[in-house]
């Protein structure tokens, strides 16, 4: 379950990473306008960015929510609804799948009992 998260989360991290470069190649959005800056990260420092991504995609996709860092423009919003739905999807996978695994161990159980109470 870990592993799938920190998948998950750094899938998420590529697509922030993105969006982030998008924005900056775009003349239409002001690059001054967006979370890294809010973080006073430069355009060039690509570690800062990618743990301030993991942060905002963590932060999103485990709905802790956001006080020190949030999407400032409408493309930063868009991903980030994107990220929340598909957490949320992914979530209610994991979930599904622990309690898969809890029945089949109950009736396994079960089942010894059966056999052993048949003895």
């Amino acid at each position: 379950m870990l592993i799938t998260l920190f998948v998950v989360g750094h899938f998420f991290v590529i697509l922030i990473l993105f969006q982030s470069m998008i924005l900056y190649a775009l003349t239409y959005v002001n690059p001054e306008d967006n979370w890294t800056q809010k973080l006073s990260i430069s355009i060039d420092d690509f570690w800062g960015k990618y743990i301030g991504s993991l942060y905002f995609s963590m932060t999103t996709m485990l709905t802790v929510g956001y006080g020190d860092l949030s999407p400032v423009n409408s493309v930063e919003f868009l991903v980030i609804v994107v990220i929340q739905i598909l957490g949320v999807v992914i979530f209610a996978y994991v979930v599904n799948e622990i309690g898969s695994t809890l029945s089949e161990l109950r009736k396994n159980e079960l089942s010894l009992e059966n056999n052993i109470s048949m003895i």
